[in-house]
C-alpha cells in the first residue's frame, strides 16, 4: 500500500458485557474519567448510573488542541446543561460538587 493510501480496517468478535464499578472522590477535586466500555452517545449513556448532585461539572478534553473543550457541562436541576455528547474513547474531566461516590453502570450489547 503507498503511503498515506485509504484502507479499510475491520475488526471481529465479541465485545464483552458485564457490570463495572466506578468511583469518584468528591470534594471537587477535578478527576480525569471516561467510559470503560466500548459506549459514546448523551453524558447520560457514557457516565450510566453516576449519581450527578447539583453543581457537577464535565470538562470534555478536546485531543486535537490538547486542551479543554471551550463547553463545560453543569448539572443543576436534575439535568447537564448543555446536553454533551460523547464518541467512544472520549476523555473528560469530572468535578463533582458532592462527596465521594460509587456506581456502577452494567454494559449489554442490545
Amino acid at each position: 500500500m503507498a503511503p498515506g493510501g485509504a484502507f479499510t480496517n475491520t475488526w471481529v468478535g465479541t465485545v464483552r458485557q458485564y457490570a463495572v464499578t466506578n468511583s469518584s472522590v468528591g470534594g471537587g477535586a477535578f478527576e480525569c474519567v471516561g467510559s470503560i466500555p466500548p459506549v459514546g452517545g448523551a453524558v447520560t449513556n457514557v457516565f450510566a448510573g453516576y449519581p450527578a448532585v447539583s453543581g457537577d461539572t464535565i470538562s470534555p478534553w478536546d485531543e486535537p488542541i490538547q486542551d479543554f473543550a471551550p463547553v463545560t457541562l453543569q448539572f443543576a436541576g436534575g439535568a447537564w446543561t448543555p446536553p454533551g455528547s460523547f464518541n467512544l474513547a472520549d476523555g473528560f474531566f469530572l468535578s463533582r460538587n458532592g462527596g465521594p461516590v460509587t456506581w456502577v453502570s452494567q454494559f449489554t450489547v442490545p
